[in-house]
């Protein structure tokens, strides 16, 4: 690398420490009572050799993409709070490491251009709630987002080279991210769509037989390893359909009547700021199509928005059975927050391109301007109360006064109280203290027989540990 380069390196390397020590400091209690407990639980048992078919229970303990890369992490660094958080925030960070690449990739010449799109990329990744409050747990989101680029890369590159191994590590990333949620094989045939444009159907077939046939490998691997574990056939969809068995009965206690409507359900009920987001990335995708089938056909910009489209179309229309009409996922607006990288990586690139296409002396402003209306964007959506629950609820905001049950056992964790026991709040903080509790509302907890316990804790006050292992309250807030 040339030395007129390392100014250009340096500052990447700020805004991305910048960007993650951000998301560090700015976090969100633990969630506890519901999927990324369960996933905490389970590493913590496999570092401590409980055996694997005794807490291989459901599909959230079967994500592997996510608990294996967290055991082997918390098996180096231990099972401290800080190590809960440093998991997904290290994986945060080779998300917004590894897109650079993509963006050298789509304008090498144009340093300027890339400097913009990534600019803007990160800040409407910044400005979606859901997708930022995911990025601090052990939810599926983050690391999918990062085996996906990945796996965008190697399916690049395939279109280029053809050569059996890319195709190999596109399909094996692709295959990570199945395995961190499972789900993420909607994405698929937005890949295949790609390679088709790329290259057409005659060249292209053997590129997406080979990736599909790589894929089925593996799952067909993953599936005897499962069997070997349960001593039965076992599948991925197994454990799956424990959770999507009742899926009918849930929605129509939810909804009423299911309907053809019930499928919106999940992108009528996004934020504000997502459905912006979302119809941008829309209009940016038909726009970069356009644009590619007039030159590039395989110019890598393109892969982001048809990935966008292919998994939202099947989310939302896969159907677990027609009559009655039951989805296959849940009409959860949360997860649309899959889609939030790619619909900013289509933003970015769009946006870029038309800022390109301006007078020269107009470039510079408008660019800025752009970059100014997102952080605005950013902070506000950020800042309305109505998503602190989704977002930043650091000291005194919404989550703390609201649910006091996670900012209880939040601060437990934090101060380094080990976590065992069934996901269940009250049974968790039983665990977590070493005594039967009984909760008396209001963030109460008080021990069920009171010479167990000297003191009342009270979830909206700061907590510590004796060393008899009891809570005692503190004068400060949280």
């Amino acid at each position: 690398m040339v030395r007129r380069d390392y100014k250009y390196v340096i500052f990447f390397s700020i805004l991305i420490v910048f960007a993650v020590t951000l998301r560090t400091v700015f976090t969100i209690p633990v969630e506890v009572g519901g999927d990324t407990i369960k996933k905490w639980l389970f590493v913590k048992d496999l570092i401590e050799g409980v055996p694997i078919d005794k807490i291989l229970a459901d599909h959230h303990t079967a994500r592997w993409g996510v608990n294996l890369p967290s055991s082997l992490i918390a098996a180096l660094l231990g099972t401290s709070w800080f190590v809960y958080y440093l998991i997904p925030v290290l994986f945060f960070a080779l998300l917004l490491v590894a897109s650079i690449f993509i963006f050298v990739k789509a304008y090498p010449k144009d340093r300027n251009g890339i400097l913009f799109a990534y600019c803007l990329f990160v800040l409407l990744l910044y400005g979606d709630p859901t997708y930022v409050r995911s990025t601090g747990q052990l939810m599926p989101f983050i690391f999918v987002a990062v085996y996906i680029l990945l796996h965008i890369v190697f399916v690049w590159r395939s279109v280029r080279s053809r050569s059996q191994f890319d195709i190999l590590l596109a399909a094996f990333f692709m295959f990570l991210a199945y395995g961190a949620k499972e789900t993420s094989l909607f994405y698929a045939p937005g890949s295949a769509v790609y390679v088709f444009i790329a290259l057409g159907w005659r060249r292209g077939l053997p590129v997406v037989g080979g990736m599909a046939l790589y894929g089925l490998l593996l799952i067909g691997l993953e599936t005897l390893l499962l069997s070997a574990i349960f001593g039965e056939p076992t599948t991925r969809m197994s454990l799956l359909m424990i959770h999507l068995g009742n899926l009918d009965e849930v929605l129509g206690e939810t909804f009423g009547e299911v309907g053809f409507w019930t499928l919106f359900v999940g992108w009528v009920t996004l934020p504000l700021y997502t459905t912006i987001l979302f119809v941008g990335a829309l209009a940016s995708t038909v726009f970069l199509l356009v644009k590619a089938m007039r030159g590039d056909r395989a110019a890598i910009e393109i892969i982001p928005g048809l990935l966008f489209l292919s998994y939202g179309l099947i989310h939302t229309f896969a159907l677990k059975s027609i009559d009655p009409l039951v989805p296959f996922v849940p009409p959860k607006s949360k997860y649309f927050a899959d889609l939030v990288p790619w619909a900013a990586m289509s933003v970015a690139f769009a946006a870029r391109d038309i800022v390109g296409r301006a007078p020269a002396g107009r470039r510079q402003p408008l660019a800025a301007g752009l970059i100014v209306l997102s952080f605005i964007a950013c902070a506000v959506s950020l800042s309305t109360p109505r998503q602190w629950r989704n977002a930043y609820p650091a000291s005194g905001a919404w989550m703390w006064h609201s649910d006091q049950t996670y900012a209880f056992v939040s601060r437990a964790v934090k101060i380094g109280v080990p976590i065992k026991g069934l996901p269940s709040a009250e049974r968790m903080l039983e665990k977590l203290i070493g005594v039967e509790l009984v909760y008396k509302g209001n963030g109460v907890f008080v021990a069920a027989n009171r010479s167990q316990a000297k003191i009342e804790v009270k979830a909206t006050q700061c907590i510590r540990v004796d060393r008899r292992f009891e809570f005692v309250k503190c004068d400060s807030k949280i």
